[in-house]
């Protein structure tokens, strides 16, 4: 089954172990192999991360209305994340606060589970476990490749104020609103199609003198290679 495990159990846990000897360790995590092939997200646990602080693996995600935008973005996240100037931590942060240099206003926000609440990690990952996010109609779920039945339903973040917290809903009202946290681009109502730009990274802790801190690798972008490697397509209704 997909695994949740609190942050701050393992905060308590750790501190433990580290307490007094004011050394700080630091760990890189690798970020995972991701692919896109209509209409499925995969990810696979990158095999190189086998230091035990690792617990998984977080999914970012940004929705536009305009493909070309949508492109601009994808493309400038994948060439920070290949940049020997970039820090995980740094460009992370950039994203979620909307700040990455030409691309300000873009927050990135983590997906949700079907609880529609936004754990940390989203995908608990073990040696060699891969995951499968289907993005057909109807509901996106988030599959472990090595079982049929084995799902989480990828909802959007908790911080929406909207009603709408599928990425595809099936009703005909309003589905993505130009105050959506989430979206950029005008309000839609009716069928369209919608571009995703969504990047998965590691999540773990280091171990500090001052207690253990959250850890993140590089974003590993989703691309669709049928589009030159530009955001991912989505029907919206």
């Amino acid at each position: 089954m997909l695994r949740l495990i609190s942050p701050l159990l393992l905060c308590l846990a750790l501190a433990g172990l580290v307490g007094g000897c004011g050394i700080d360790t630091y760990t890189y995590y690798y970020p995972p192999t991701v692919s896109y092939t209509d209409p499925l997200m995969e990810l696979s646990h990158n095999a190189s991360n086998s230091d035990p602080s690792l617990l998984g693996y977080d999914i970012y995600y940004r929705v536009f209305q305009e493909k070309t935008s949508a492109d601009s973005v994808c493309s400038a996240i994948y060439s920070a994340a290949n940049s020997s100037s970039s820090s995980p931590s740094g460009l992370l942060a950039q994203l979620v606060a909307g700040t990455l240099p030409g691309y300000s206003g873009y927050k990135f926000y983590k997906m949700a589970n079907e609880s529609g609440i936004d754990p940390t990690p989203l995908l608990k990952v073990d040696d060699g476990e891969e995951y499968r996010l289907t993005i057909t109609a109807g509901d996106w779920k988030i599959y472990n490749v090595d079982s049929a039945t084995d799902y989480t339903s990828a909802r959007r973040t908790s911080s929406l104020t909207t009603a709408n917290r599928l990425f595809y809903e099936l009703s005909s009202g309003t589905t993505w609103q130009s105050t959506d946290y989430d979206y950029s681009g005008a309000s839609i109502s009716g069928s369209t199609t919608v571009y995703l730009v969504a990047f998965a990274v590691a999540y773990g802790f280091n171990l500090g003198a001052s207690g253990p801190a959250e850890t993140y690798s590089m974003p590993a972008v989703f691309r669709d290679p049928s589009s030159s490697y530009g955001s991912i397509p989505i029907d919206a209704h």
